[in-house]
């Protein structure tokens, strides 16, 4: 029989998680930072309050973005009071500290019980989570979801051999990918890694991938199409998540966006003639002008797309917290995220060598620097963050297999011992 779950020792981790994040928020003189993005979350979480519903009408266009972060939004409010933003934060360290208790989880699947504390502690000391709790942004809710995503994906491996246990974690994953995806779409173009990933998983059983991945699909379908109804009925269009994301695919896709330097405000990163007559037109126009320009590009120059992408990954997706990065944004400890980096890259080495097991970790990393690199030009400082979750499990990695090697080689040692002196 399957042990109990101790949840006593979650609830401990758990707790220390959050007496962690609290602490180390409480080094910063700040008691939350708030961004343009952030004051159009909060404007959309009093309006729901009002009866609104999820609008904004602080901005000069109507931003639809996912329901997930400004519906947190209106229950911090609710309980705590409107525009509460260190009652947000603090409740941003709650689902921050869940999801360290995650990790540990995680790290007891993927490498054993006796060292889900590697994945725990790791997560727990990575400084730029801590940082992103303070911020009024969807950040610390999306690093969850894709640590929960993660999650289900290996409970899905996990249990692959026992039916009935193989088809709720499919729907888990369907379920969870939804919700992620109504937090920030970047998981939308994901279904056919998923597709890949099950197959080999299945000894390349095409069969059971394919009904698997349907039922993801299904489920994911389900859990977004109530915002689906919801944007026809206001806007007589499908929306499957956001109205503005043609820009940023513009702005990583023209002949003048950089590969080399993040752009910050007035960084030419477009043509600015295109851009100021573009910019005159109605809302719904100017993004189907913008996803024209930015196509229209890509399938001119598909060899300079496919470089730029690699250029951006590279130079920017992959680029540890810089110096100007951290002082313009008040990061502390930010030194550690270049040491994380090449962890993973170590944990990733070795993983090959498993890679049935770890194969999700590396195909998400994988997916998610390509797609973030080929729609905008990146940040490495917020951009990255959510896909952190899987490269420091796999940064754990290192840490368990010195510890086993260690291991291995103090029992022979014993057993030497004992030997050299007849015992046993």
């Amino acid at each position: 029989m399957p042990k109990k779950p101790n949840y006593f020792l979650w609830l401990l981790l758990f707790a220390i998680a959050l007496l962690a994040r609290l602490l180390v928020l409480k080094l910063y003189k700040e008691s939350y930072f708030i961004s343009p993005d952030g004051l159009t979350y909060s404007n959309m979480a009093e309006n729901f309050l009002q009866g609104k519903g999820i609008i904004n009408t602080i901005r000069d266009r109507d931003y639809v973005v996912g329901p997930i972060y400004p519906l947190f939004l209106v229950l911090v409010y609710f309980f705590f009071g409107v525009k509460n933003y260190a009652m947000v934060v603090i409740c941003q360290a709650v689902i921050s500290a869940l999801t360290v208790v995650l990790a540990y989880q995680l790290g007891e699947i993927l490498f054993g019980k006796k060292y889900g504390w590697i994945s725990y502690l790791l997560f727990l000391l990575y400084p730029l989570f801590s940082f992103w709790t303070l911020y009024i942004l969807t950040e610390t809710v999306y690093i969850f979801m894709l640590t929960l995503f993660l999650y289900v994906c290996v409970l899905y491996a996990h249990n692959l051999k026992q039916p009935r246990n193989r088809f709720r974690n499919a729907l888990l994953i369907g379920i969870v990918l939804g919700l992620s995806n109504l937090v920030r779409p970047l998981l939308l173009l994901v279904l056919p890694v998923l597709l890949v990933w099950s197959w080999f998983i299945h000894g390349w059983n095409l069969k059971k991938a394919f009904k698997d991945v349907v039922l993801i699909c299904l489920m994911m379908m389900l859990v977004m199409s109530p915002w689906w109804i919801r944007n026809y009925l206001r806007y007589h269009q499908f929306i499957v998540a956001t109205n503005y994301g043609a820009y940023e695919l513009y702005a990583g896709n023209n002949p003048y966006a950089v590969t080399d330097e993040y752009f910050y405000f007035t960084m030419k990163t477009y043509d600015p003639v295109v851009k100021a007559r573009i910019d005159k037109l109605p809302i719904q126009e100017q993004e189907k002008e913008y996803s024209q320009l930015a196509k229209s590009y890509i399938l001119k120059h598909p060899l300079e797309f496919v470089q730029r992408t690699y250029s951006k990954e590279v130079n920017l997706f992959w680029n540890p917290i810089a110096l100007w990065e951290a002082i313009a944004n008040k990061i502390r400890g930010y030194r550690f995220d270049q040491g994380y980096l090449i962890l993973g890259l170590a944990g990733a080495v070795l993983s090959v060598w498993r890679i049935k097991k770890y194969s999700i970790l590396l195909l998400m990393i994988l997916y998610y620097s390509v797609i973030v690199s080929m729609f905008t030009v990146v940040d490495s400082g917020r951009y990255r963050v959510p896909i952190m979750p899987a490269v420091i499990l796999l940064g754990a990695l290192v840490f368990v297999d010195i510890l086993k090697g260690l291991d291995l080689v103090f029992r022979k040692i014993r057993m030497a011992y004992k030997k050299s002196f007849g015992l046993r």
